[in-house]
């Protein structure tokens, strides 16, 4: 990877490039929020009567996804001079995915409408891993380190703003449109279009070609370094720990959907919420990631148990009903 200080073209180009990475993540972020596999697929999923365990499986599958796509296909980018028609492909494919999702489980029995969510869920995920792959690899060479974070965390908080805005002018004035189940995944669709076709606009100077490895030599780099590294061995062991934080959230969507009315209104007012912990998120984890990332990965775990152990005590134990609680745990997810 060569570092925007030594990519005179990159450096001429830095203040264009910041505009496209943040318009375009932004785009991104937001799509993440309306189309999310972690609470509007299982949200959408429970509409339709889909059997709990398959509603279960629409994370895993995507995280399988996810994993393919960074070991099968992350590989083969050393071949390429350029990066940013793959970023734009990840974009495209992961509205693709959506649309298959948004187009299909509606018109089918619940039990199939579960695995086409979870076959688009997976596909979603193959292309997540390789927007994540080559998004790093187009920051990493367009934009000098200390812009980097700050790309990161304005784009998280500008998808929350977007999303909230659309949140609010759909509940507002089009509240009728909102009933449609899959009106969100359609929005999505266009977003993550919008972001790919924006990401083609980068400026990105040709990088010296590497000899391509295969997907079962970088497993067994990897595999190497869990053996050499002890560092390596405790960051894997830690993000499967972290797992407990994705799978944790469809959940808490399941619950909600069943415990409250599953109405697409309450779908826009849940998008919202999350939006919302994005947006104040966004400036707290810009500033607590760069200083120690550690501690930002142990404070989001421990907000995730918060929100766990919140929703145990008012919904199960005490058996209460308290206004809005359920919009302030997933913005605090």
């Amino acid at each position: 990877m060569t570092d925007v200080a030594k990519n005179p073209k990159a450096e001429s180009s830095k203040g264009r490039n910041y505009w496209l990475l943040l318009g375009g993540g932004g785009l991104h972020m937001m799509a993440m929020q309306i189309g999310d596999f972690r609470s509007v697929l299982p949200w959408i999923a429970n509409t339709l009567g889909v059997a709990p365990i398959l509603m279960a499986l629409i994370v895993p599958a995507t995280q399988v996804g996810q994993v393919l796509g960074q070991l099968l296909i992350g590989p083969q980018l050393a071949m390429l001079k350029r990066c940013k028609g793959v970023l734009a492909i990840s974009e495209i494919g992961s509205s693709l995915a959506i649309a298959f999702a948004a187009g299909f489980a509606v018109l089918v029995n619940p039990a199939l409408a579960g695995l086409i969510l979870i076959v688009a869920a997976a596909v979603f995920g193959i292309f997540w891993g390789l927007y994540t792959i080559s998004h790093q690899d187009i920051i990493a060479r367009v934009l000098k380190p200390q812009v980097r974070g700050v790309v990161m965390a304005r784009r998280a908080a500008a998808g929350g703003l977007l999303a909230m805005t659309a949140m609010a002018i759909l509940q507002l004035f089009f509240p009728g449109a909102s009933d449609d189940k899959t009106l969100l995944l359609w929005i999505a669709v266009a977003l993550w279009a919008g972001a790919g076709i924006i990401y083609l606009g980068i400026a990105e100077a040709p990088r010296h070609l590497r000899e391509p490895t295969s997907p079962l030599k970088e497993l067994r780099r990897g595999l190497g370094l869990i053996r050499t590294e002890p560092w390596f061995a405790e960051f894997l062991i830690g993000r499967i720990w972290l797992l407990s934080v994705e799978l944790a959230i469809p959940f808490y969507t399941i619950h909600v959907a069943r415990l409250q009315d599953p109405t697409a209104t309450n779908l826009v007012m849940l998008v919202f919420a999350i939006s919302a912990g994005l947006l104040i998120g966004g400036p707290v984890w810009g500033r607590l990631v760069p200083r120690n990332r550690q501690l930002a990965m142990t404070v989001g775990a421990l907000s995730v148990a918060l929100a766990g152990v919140l929703t145990l005590l008012i919904d199960e134990v005490l058996k209460v009903q308290v206004p809005f609680f359920h919009i302030a745990t997933f913005a605090l997810l």
